[in-house]
């Protein structure tokens, strides 16, 4: 039977005993994940990180011009000089106030810089500002927050702000700024609203005392009245932690009644001249003003340049204001932003938009502004229960980002002590790695303590009012030169009526805008002297456009000229030119004459000319390596250039403007007329040929060539290792400069082709210059490329100087390591990258062209010297090279015998002959290292009892001197000469050997090797060897005309002047015999005893 599913099932009875069943389990409680204990500490190392880093970019050395202006203004104002609304400084603003919104700050400047004029003190302190200006606003953090939000935005914002961490008033406005929105953001203003009030007061009175943007605090106030009003309104509650409107209501009118109650009053609010609202129209022409308006979002002038926005600095910067701004989108649209900080961030990133100045404040603003974003967005993560994904995936980010942030500080640290972090700068001196101290300009300082003594003196009468072109020269006037009174300085708002004819007048002489200059035309130049006539201007003065080494332009000396307007010169120097203006009202020319610049003067009056220095000693040059990292650490800071060497350089071209050079060929005018004649000139003509011709620039020139020499002497003296001071000692040197009248041609060739080596010798690789620093190195090396290759000589009666193709290839080889760095240089124009492209392609093919050449010039000599030296010990391998030609690998063997302890038979000889291969390839340390351990062989040699052949003992002699030369030891070779009766005298042998080589221009090979081709180049032609020991046989050294006119020389560039003089007497009458008049070297040395006797009148 089938029973049915559906069927009714028996029930169990009711009193059944229940069954016992287990009780259910207790609920499982997931633990919460929790951060880490150490992260706090991590986060907080990271702030103390970026803070040091804050520090750090901020101590450097203080270059800016307007400290000047600042620290003689607290100057004035503490000596009574100066009451607050009167103008100290200017002769052209009677009536007018001046707003001196920084007069505490510099009354404190000043008191800082005369405590210490080093300005170790100051600059300490500005450091500590810049940093403690982060600290403070990291005091807004509010507890519990995370940390390293605001490590991120700060070490952003330190970056961002370091170029603007300079000794300025506007750092101060930073640090108030600080202050104040720790005030608004950071304090309770529930029970501390009292203490707020007077805060913000006392805040405010000091920040507009001490600078011009103190308006910013007021108007910060203001944003968060507005802010937070707002924010009442779209929240329709009251926010207990947010300041009361009432409050701030009071706060924006204890702000800004407290600015004016200072001394200015009501003035005190006149905006700062960087709103571009004082500026004339046509300013963004000129090269100074228009960065005052200069946005970091103009391309060419910002985005582009190094120096600015293509920087680390800049792309801070661009992080800090994009990436911020998306934070804060993003906060705001999950409600964790108040109106107040949209309010704060809109106003400071539009001002740094505005200027990029003001990337300092909006630095300082965007630090709690941003943390507090992304604080407000952190606050909604959780990292749910222990051991989640979620939680894990959190906390290995936690960690990674901590692994990562933590090197990344200590790399910011480490960055910021060689001035890495900082924008690029025009030279390496520049750079701003840590130190502290103040450093002026000292081609300005000395130009401002100039006019300071003439206005002491009375040279500059009172009446007599200039026209400073440059407001960094205007500047330091202030400070050096107080009795000096200028047209305008840097106070551009208080000058807005006069910088329009700043403006033009920089125009004529800077001749410098933005776009492509265009001609000056003649209107425009009697505009500007109708101009300076109403402003009853006196003199001009303008300096170079840049810090230390640029030099003062020459040109408009010269443009003016075509204008037929005349400024007489007062002063030329490397840095600044002063000019007299003949049109002037007060124009009186027994004054104009007394200040007219006077070379002559200037280089022959004893008690003006300093003494030249001693040269440094000889190291030995190897050559350099691509710098490290490490480098900058551990290398001493590169030097600021010598001032010499753009004096040298400024001097030298002034001194080629000054009338053509009258050359004066005797040998084709006073040899016939005394031929005829029977004079004895022909006999005395025959015997010096090197006075065949001659040539006799105007006292000027000459006076300019003297000052210049001596002035790139001076500079090499100072800073030996300076790259620069060898170009123009070239330059000065060069076949198209005459030298100085009386100095040997040949040696003036070899100190020319020595000038060039030396500039390569302390280059840094290619790879550590920059792309347009390696076109001048390239230049160079051609140039020294060509030294050895010498043209045919124009006279053929001349010895030819021997050409060397081994040397000229290694040089050749150098100048195309440059010309590769060169060609990477890249600018905004496709069109002029491609020209500059096809430029290095034609110059690489024409180098592998000239390259193949010297191989194919050179192969016979190293044929030779293979087939005949192989096998033989370096020694003697050495000599072999030497005779061939062969410098650079005499030089190699030489080095080789010396490593091997084997130099021969006469290990005298193969020291001189390194000597004369190191002088013959211009590297004079070297040269002058081997002859001093030349000399210490033959003094062992002379204890021994040891003859020393007199051929050696004259080349010694002759090198010795010729090093001196060389190197500017004048003093060193003034003695010698002093104390040498004759030179060692030759054989008749040895004489004709050396008359013989020199007349040589192929590279024949030599028994004796001091009568070989290629060192006998090492003094040009017979060299100085060979023309003493011609001149052996017609005068004694020590009674000859040419003795004491050479001996005055060395005396004129030595400094002592009043010797020469005895000197130069003695060379027109040597022996107490009249040397005739017509005689070259006798006009030459009547021309030097004229100019002294003008220069001590």
């Amino acid at each position: 039977m089938i029973v049915s599913s559906t069927a009714e099932q028996p029930v169990p009875p009711t009193d059944a005993p229940p069954v016992d069943l287990p009780p259910p389990p207790a609920p499982t409680v997931e633990q919460a994940a929790e951060w880490p204990s150490w992260v706090k500490s991590i986060d907080t190392a990271l702030l103390v990180l970026t803070l040091v880093t804050a520090f750090l970019v901020a101590s450097n050395i203080a270059r800016n011009n307007d400290q000047w202006l600042h620290y003689a203004s607290g100057r004035a104002l503490l000596n009574g000089e100066y009451s607050l609304g009167s103008d100290p400084f200017s002769f052209a603003t009677a009536g007018r106030t001046w707003v001196n919104h920084s007069w505490l700050s510099s009354v404190a400047a000043y008191l800082l810089y005369k405590a210490d004029t080093t300005g170790f003190v100051i600059v300490v302190l500005k450091a500590v500002l810049f940093a403690a200006t982060f600290g403070i606003v990291l005091l807004i953090r509010r507890p519990g927050q995370a940390i390293w939000p605001w490590a991120f935005a700060t070490a952003l914002a330190v970056v961002a702000a370091a170029p603007n961490s300079g000794l300025r008033p506007i750092l101060l406005s930073a640090f108030f700024l600080a202050l104040t929105l720790y005030l608004l953001l950071g304090r309770d203003w529930k029970t501390g609203t009292r203490f707020n009030l007077i805060a913000l007061g006392v805040l405010s009175w000091v920040w507009a005392s001490s600078d011009s943007w103190f308006f910013l605090g007021p108007l910060s106030v203001a944003l968060t009245l507005a802010g937070e009003a707002v924010q009442r309104l779209l929240t329709k509650a009251d926010d207990t932690d947010a300041p009361p409107i009432r409050s701030l209501a009071i706060a924006l009118g204890v702000s800004v009644l407290a600015a004016s109650l200072t001394p200015h009053h009501v003035r005190v609010w006149e905006l700062p001249a960087e709103l571009g609202f004082h500026l004339p129209a046509d300013y963004k022409a000129d090269r100074d003003l228009h960065t005052f308006t200069l946005s970091p979002l103009d391309r060419q002038s910002y985005i582009s340049r190094e120096d600015r926005g293509n920087s680390f600095s800049g792309y801070a910067f661009a992080a800090l204001l994009v990436g911020g701004g998306i934070v804060l989108s993003l906060a705001g649209n999950f409600g964790k932003l108040r109106v107040t900080h949209i309010l704060l961030w809109m106003a400071f990133a539009g001002l740094a938009l505005m200027q990029y100045r003001l990337i300092l404040l909006f630095s300082v603003a965007a630090v709690p502004l941003l943390a507090l974003a992304m604080s407000g967005l952190i606050e909604r993560i959780r990292l749910g229960p222990a051991n989640g994904p979620r939680a894990n995936l959190l906390l290995l980010l936690s960690r990674v980002g901590r692994i990562v942030a933590f090197p990344a500080a200590l790399i910011l640290v480490a960055a910021a002590y060689p001035g890495k972090l900082l924008p690029a700068v025009r030279h390496p001196s520049l750079v701003a790695r840590v130190a502290w101290g103040v450093e002026p300009d000292p081609g300005l300082k000395r130009t401002a303590e100039m006019l300071n003594e003439w206005r002491a003196s009375g040279k500059l009468p009172d009446d007599y009012h200039g026209l400073y072109l440059n407001f960094d020269l205007a500047n330091y006037v202030a400070w050096f030169a107080p009795r000096e009174k200028v047209f305008a300085n840097g106070r551009f708002a208080f000058h807005a009526p006069e910088l329009g004819a700043m403006i033009q007048g920089r125009r004529i002489f800077f001749h410098r805008s933005l776009e492509k200059p265009e001609p000056i035309t003649a209107v425009e130049v009697a505009n500007f002297r109708q101009t300076c006539a109403a402003h009853d201007i006196t003199y001009l003065a303008y300096a170079g456009l840049d810090f230390v080494f640029t030099p003062v332009s020459t040109e408009p000396l010269f443009q003016l000229s075509n204008f037929q307007a005349r400024y007489p010169l007062w002063h030329v120097d490397g840095r600044a030119i002063v000019l007299g203006d003949p049109n002037s009202k007060a124009f009186r020319p027994g004054v104009f004459a007394a200040l007219a610049f006077d070379p002559v003067r200037l280089a022959f009056r004893s008690d003006l000319v300093p003494p030249v220095p001693q040269p440094p000693e000889p190291i030995r040059r190897v050559p350099a390596a691509e710098k490290t990292f490490l480098d900058a650490f551990l290398l001493d800071p590169v030097r600021v250039p010598p001032l010499g060497v753009i004096d040298a350089q400024i001097w030298a071209n002034v001194g080629r403007s000054h009338g053509e050079e009258d050359y004066v060929s005797w040998a084709n005018s006073w040899a016939n007329v005394a031929g005829a004649v029977g004079h004895p000139f022909v006999a005395f003509r025959a015997a010096l040929p090197g006075l065949q011709a001659t040539y006799h620039p105007t006292d000027v020139s000459l006076a300019y060539q003297v000052m210049a020499l001596r002035s790139v002497w001076r500079a090499i003296a100072d800073d030996p290792d300076y790259a620069g001071s060898y170009t123009v000692l070239a330059a000065l040197t060069a076949s198209g400069q005459r030298g100085i009248p009386g100095f040997p041609p040949q040696l003036r060739e070899k100190l020319h082709t020595a000038a060039l080596r030396q500039y390569l010798e302390r280059l840094p690789p290619p790879e550590d210059l920059t792309p347009s620093e390696a076109g001048q190195a390239f230049s160079t090396a051609f140039q020294l490329h060509l030294a050895f290759q010498p043209a045919p000589a124009g006279d053929p009666g001349q010895p030819q100087a021997p050409q060397l193709p081994e040397p000229a290839a290694e040089v050749l080889r150098i100048a195309r390591r440059y010309l590769d760095r060169a060609g990477e240089q890249v600018s905004q124009d496709p069109k002029e990258n491609e020209e500059r492209r096809k430029a290095v392609e034609d110059n690489k093919k024409a180098i592998e062209a000239r390259l193949q050449q010297m191989y194919t010039l050179m192969q016979p000599a190293n044929d030779r010297f293979v087939n005949r030296y192989k096998g033989q010990d370096a020694a003697a391998q050495a000599q072999g090279a030497a005779r061939e030609g062969l410098l650079v690998q005499a030089l190699e063997k030489f080095n080789e015998a010396v490593n091997n302890k084997n130099l021969g038979p006469h290990p005298e000889q193969l020291m001189l002959l390194a000597v004369g291969v190191n002088i013959a390839l211009g590297k004079l340390d070297d040269a002058e290292i081997d002859l001093r351990q030349a000399e210490e062989v033959l003094g062992e040699a002379r204890g021994k009892g040891t003859g020393v052949p007199q051929n050696v003992l004259a080349q010694l002699q002759d090198f010795r001197m010729q090093l001196w030369h060389l190197r500017g030891n004048y003093v060193k070779l003034g003695e010698a000469m002093e104390q040498s009766t004759r030179l060692p005298t030759l054989s008749p042998a040895e004489r004709a050997a050396v008359q013989a080589a020199a007349g040589k221009a192929s590279l024949t090979e030599f028994q004796n090797f001091l009568t070989v081709p290629a060192l006998m180049g090492t003094v040009g032609g017979a060299g100085v060897y060979g023309q003493a020991t011609a001149q052996m046989g017609v005068n004694n050294w020590t009674s000859s005309m040419s003795f004491f006119l050479g001996r005055s020389l060395l005396l004129i560039l030595e400094g002592k002047i009043d010797e020469a003089k005895g000197r130069l007497d003695q060379a027109i009458r040597p022996d107490k015999i009249a040397v005739p008049a017509y005689l070259p070297e006798r006009e030459l040395a009547d021309q030097y005893l004229r100019m002294i006797e003008h220069a001590q009148k």
